[in-house]
């Protein structure tokens, strides 16, 4: 009813139609674009079709952008707007323009908002499958760093639109040959449009912005007088050439600067048995050298529709993937092995960081950087008939558009195939603003410059590997059992000899040899929890019978029981070996530790009766405040939610019941890029990066995906320290033989130059110099038998081997080996040292068996 009023009232009036054809201004006119924003479920369709009617009429281009969030994107919801909308484009090409829209992607880092371009190009499509392909327009709100805009051009995003809350001059920056971004405008009624010419606007630019769902509150009359005026108005400016509107994805095409698309040649390799491919497609390559073409060439992919999912993927390795311009060396394979996640892949051994590349059809959901950061790039043309070169010559690409295209060895067989191939291919390259390229190039490219996105790329690489499966280390490689057994009893004297047959602990840290004693006798949480671990090793080993055992654990578990001090009934922060008593604060971090070796034990062949009364006796009620675990410090509670500890110590506390929550709980919901790099993020603002945690929750609790996705990383990181050092190496956590006597060792997961770091312990409050720090890098090696016994592999083996030869001693293990002279902490050794080796040297006898 309300279109047909309008329609009515149209008729009535005097709206003149322009010419047929803006008339070309001899002089710089200037530009104005046309909006309506906020298409959705609350959007009258009738009434939009009737402002659509008055602006087609007019010959206005109008841009059209969807509503933000799920109000815009809901495809159920917005069913009959989009047919609606769908059908404008195609009936009038030139003048209706769509643009995806996003949130707010200036607020986010060059990874999430390549992401926003590609899922709002996907959810563009999810509302208008049958909508004209390659829209080239993003909508979005509020500003956005100008270096950060370029990473859009991977979902094929030409024109950034910054649609203005309030009025605001218009201003157009960026590079052309990225992306244009144009912000400001005013927002205006459309009964208010033929006000727009009474005020003065001195801008090159003009932005009129109408809300779409005024099209269903306000008056017919009102409307159709507003835009009648502005139309008017609007012929006088165009015809005196004082001004030219045009679609948002003209502004790059009509920019001072210019404008410049990539497009890449790749030839696709065919199959090796069939000769007469392979002649010809080196007959083609020669010529395109001839004519300084520049072309890739691969494996030969087919084209998908879904960029999720994948039907073929090619492996992009990179030279320097964590530099500025990381640079492509080759293409190779990436064989399916499953439904097309990242799991389901899989990359010859050896292979090096790199990106899975895949390529989109025009009427794919989406380009760009899905969710596993697998780069998919559109296919602007695809020959594989000799017809389909002849063809080739008269094809009209799609205007702005970035992509591909390819090759098959079968439409080049023929020398008049090739000729006319090669004249295509020479005509695009002339034609103003092409710019040819190769595939490889144009993904390099287009990919983030996201300081975490390395380290997810680096990870894939070994897991896609053939061999590095996370999570399944191969048992033939962990080597001598005879070599493994000795050190086993190496690591079993320093709690045969250290522990105190009353309290039944050992100290903390020890000087071994020259007549030394304890250096510290009191003991953490922490190192009871190992202290527990190590008496089920020694039994699973065969070094203490099952008398002995039960004899050790009841001493320990009677002495734990008698330790709570302080206003609470909880484990003491540390307690002495000698004497065992408790101080009176209260380590959250170092309790869950302690409570998964009670879990383990209590589940054991050999296990005490009274574990479980243990623990039950302790108010671990009172330490938990909104699901975050609490300290108990110097009188105060202190959250201990933010650290890399926190998950791995709260699975301890979740095995006795109490719902705890982790930070990462919320990054295991799926198994993708976008949560990997999330996780990074995470981590790195609690610090460094080392084999502990991580490695112990996959030797202690099994594989889980945030630790799974961290030892990716670690593994890529540590094979790159290897390189830089010279030999393998495997920071942790460690003791150390000089001030500060304790470390924190691990590696940044950003980009950096230096990624190993290394801190005191937290209640060091001494301010170190950073290169006296970094002269302590040192190989733990309680490390390097967590990380032979999960992932055993070459590196791990050397690393057990060095410390086997420079660390093991009569009394136990040196707790670490410094990088920069090769020694050892010199008979320095500690309980979670010797510990740790001797649960790894279990694990490993355990899976042989």
């Amino acid at each position: 009813m309300k279109r047909r009023r309008m329609l009515g009232l149209l008729a009535a009036s005097a709206l003149p139609l322009p010419a047929a054809a803006q008339k070309t201004a001899s002089a710089d006119p200037r530009r104005l674009l046309v909006s309506i924003r906020d298409i959705g479920h609350r959007t009258d369709p009738a009434g939009l079709s009737a402002v659509l009617d008055l602006l087609t009429a007019a010959m206005i281009p109008v841009n059209l952008v969807p509503a933000a969030g799920e109000e815009g994107m809901d495809p159920q919801a917005n069913g009959e707007i989009f047919t609606l909308v769908s059908n404008y484009t195609r009936r009038f090409p030139g003048l209706i323009g769509l643009a995806a829209r996003c949130g707010r992607p200036g607020d986010l880092p060059p990874y999430d908002i390549a992401r926003q371009g590609f899922m709002a190009r996907q959810a563009l499509h999810r509302l208008m499958p049958e909508a004209p392909p390659f829209c080239t327009v993003l909508a979005c709100s509020g500003p956005i760093a100008e270096g950060d805009t370029a990473v859009l051009a991977g979902a094929g995003f030409r024109t950034l639109l910054v649609l203005p809350a309030v009025a605001a001059p218009v201003r157009v920056t960026g590079s052309p040959q990225d992306v244009l971004v144009v912000t400001g405008g005013e927002p205006l009624g459309f009964p208010d449009a033929g006000t727009v010419f009474a005020r003065r606007h001195l801008g090159q630019y003009r932005h009129l912005v109408f809300s779409a769902p005024e099209a269903g509150t306000a008056t017919p009359a009102a409307i159709v007088a507003g835009l009648s005026a502005f139309s008017h108005q609007l012929r006088e400016e165009t015809t005196s050439a004082r001004r030219v509107s045009l679609l948002a994805s003209e502004v790059a095409l009509r920019n001072h600067a210019g404008f410049r698309r990539r497009l890449a040649l790749h030839l696709f390799e065919p199959d090796p048995r069939l000769e007469e491919d392979a002649a010809a497609l080196e007959v083609f390559a020669r010529m395109l050298t001839r004519a300084e073409i520049p072309y890739s060439k691969g494996p030969d992919l087919p084209l998908s529709d879904t960029a999720e999912r994948p039907t073929g993927l090619c492996w992009m390795e990179l030279t320097n993937p964590g530099l500025r311009h990381p640079s492509p060396s080759h293409l190779s394979r990436l064989d399916q092995n499953g439904a097309g996640e990242a799991s389901g892949w899989r990359l010859q051994a050896g292979a090096g960081a790199g990106i899975p590349v895949g390529l989109a059809s025009a009427r794919a959901d989406s380009f760009g950087l899905n969710a596993q950061a697998m780069q998919m790039l559109p296919v602007l043309l695809s020959v594989r008939t000799e017809s389909e070169s002849a063809e080739a010559l008269a094809t009209d690409f799609p205007l702005s558009c970035e992509g591909v295209i390819t090759v098959s060895p079968a439409a080049i067989r023929s020398d008049y195939a090739r000729a006319a191939l090669l004249r295509m291919i020479t005509k695009l390259r002339v034609l103003p603003g092409n710019h040819l390229t190769t595939l490889p190039a144009l993904a390099a490219d287009l990919l983030p410059r996201d300081p975490f996105l390395p380290a997810v790329l680096r990870a894939r690489g070994l897991r896609l590997s053939a061999g590095t499966e996370a999570g399944r280390p191969d048992p033939s490689r962990y080597g001598d059992a005879h070599d493994l057994m000795e050190d086993a009893r190496a690591a079993w004297s320093y709690f045969s000899g250290l522990t105190n047959r009353t309290t039944g602990l050992c100290p903390a840290t020890v000087q071994t040899g020259g007549g030394a004693g304890s250096v510290q006798d009191r003991l953490t949480m922490w190192e009871a929890g190992s202290h527990i671990n190590a008496l089920m090793a020694a039994a699973d080993l065969g070094l203490i019978a099952a008398e002995e055992f039960s004899a050790r654990c009841k001493r320990l578990l009677k002495t734990l029981s008698r330790a709570a001090n302080g206003p609470l009934r909880l484990p003491p922060e540390t307690i002495s070996s000698s004497t065992g008593k408790g101080s009176s604060r209260f380590n959250a971090f170092d309790t869950g530790r302690l409570l998964l070796a009670l879990d383990r034990l209590r589940r054991y062949r050999l296990a005490p009766p009274d574990v479980a009364a243990l623990v039950a006796s302790w108010d671990f009620s009172s330490i938990l405040r909104q699901r975050h675990l609490h300290s108990w410090r110097d009188g105060a509670f202190v959250d201990e939610y933010r650290s890399n500890y926190s998950d791995y110590v709260a699975v301890g506390f979740r095995r006795w019941a109490y719902d705890v929550a982790s930070p990462f709980d919320s990054l295991r919901l799926q198994d993708n890029a976008d949560q990997q790099i999330a996780l990074l993020r995470l981590v790195e603002q609690f610090g460094p990066l080392g084999i502990e945690p991580t490695f112990l929750h996959l030797l202690e609790i099994g594989p889980e995906r945030c630790a799974l996705t961290l030892a990716d990383c670690l593994s890529a990181l540590l094979r790159d320290a290897a390189a830089d050092y010279g030999h393998p190496v495997a920071p942790s956590e460690s003791p150390v033989n000089q001030v500060p006597w304790f470390t924190y060792q691990g590696f940044r997961l950003r980009t950096d130059p230096e990624p190993w770091m290394v801190t005191a312990g937290f209640a060091d409050t001494t301010v170190y110099d950073s290169g006296f720090l970094a002269r302590l890098r040192a190989t733990s090696s309680k490390a390097a038998y967590l990380l032979h016994a999960v992932r055993p592999d070459t590196d791990s083996a050397k690393l057990t081997a060095q410390v086997r030869q420079k660390a093991r001693r009569a009394g136990g293990f040196d707790s670490a080996i410094f990088v920069a002279d090769g020694q050892s902490t010199e008979g320095y050794t500690d309980l979670n040292t010797n510990a740790v080796i001797l649960t790894a040297i279990c694990r490993m006898f355990a899976d042989q068996s």
